[in-house]
This record gives C-alpha cells, sequence and structure tokens, in this order.
C-alpha cells in the first residue's frame, strides 16, 4: 500500500494574556527547546519559531490527522504548563 503524502504549513501567532511583555531570554530559551519537542510528539514539523516580549510566531507543518484547533490546543497549553513549572 502507498504512503500518503501531505504538506500543509500553518502560521502560528499566540500572544501573552493582555499583551503584557512577560516572554523574558529566559522564557524564549525554555520555549525553543520545549514546543519543537512537544510538536514532534504531536507528529508535527517545526519549521521556525521566533518570540517577542508579548508574541510568538511557529511555522509548523501538521498531520491531517489532526485538527489544527487541537493541535495548537495541544502545543499553547503545554506549553504554558511548563513555563509556569519550570520558573517556580
Amino acid at each position: 500500500m502507498p504512503q500518503s503524502f501531505y504538506k500543509f504549513y500553518y502560521h502560528i501567532i499566540w500572544g501573552t494574556k493582555y499583551r503584557e511583555q512577560i516572554i523574558t531570554l529566559e522564557i524564549e530559551e525554555l520555549l525553543k527547546e520545549y514546543i519543537p519537542k512537544k510538536i514532534k510528539l504531536n507528529n508535527g514539523i517545526c519549521t521556525a519559531l521566533n518570540m517577542t516580549a508579548d508574541h510568538l510566531h511557529l511555522l509548523v507543518s501538521i498531520s491531517p490527522k489532526i485538527s489544527v484547533a487541537e493541535f495548537i490546543h495541544k502545543i499553547k497549553g503545554s506549553s504554558s504548563h511548563f513555563v509556569n513549572t519550570s520558573l517556580d
């Protein structure tokens, strides 16, 4: 049986709550290590990840087996939890 081929790229942007400028260099380093690993665990490919003090940009390829909303929910929720628990 032939393998399926897909090439879906999404430019995802999300901001901090109330656009507060809370993404410090320390948080940026944590996220740049964590997010690509979490994307890979969810069968995605992280092409680019950049951030400023109040938002981040993510270019990602997502499997058609998962909805974009579900994928974003998993990455955004887990990365927020990861940062909050790492800085305690």
